[in-house]
């Protein structure tokens, strides 16, 4: 999950500095391992944050990074998204 939230960041610091994103998704060889539901949760999280403007993205890191732990899923960051910025729906 750290190397998702860098790479997420990534994409805020590009945007913030208006810098243009690269459209990539998370490609690592630990992504590529997982099974096909955990690469559907992982992108919908993608996905639920591109749309996000400077601020919710920060928002969204922020609180992300402040809170995880090894107990976290990757619904338990979706549902993070959708408090923090009522991201809507499940993908």
């Amino acid at each position: 999950m750290y190397n998702e939230w860098i790479s997420l960041a990534t994409r805020w610091l590009m945007q913030k500095n208006d810098l243009p994103v690269i459209d990539w998704s998370s490609k690592s060889e630990w992504f590529e391992s997982q099974p096909s539901s955990v690469k559907k949760q992982i992108e919908a999280i993608y996905q639920a944050f591109q749309p996000l403007d400077v601020d919710q993205k920060q928002q969204c890191l922020r609180t992300w990074y402040a809170n995880m732990d090894d107990g976290w899923t990757w619904d338990r960051i979706f549902e993070m998204m959708q408090e923090v910025n009522g991201v809507g729906g499940r993908h």
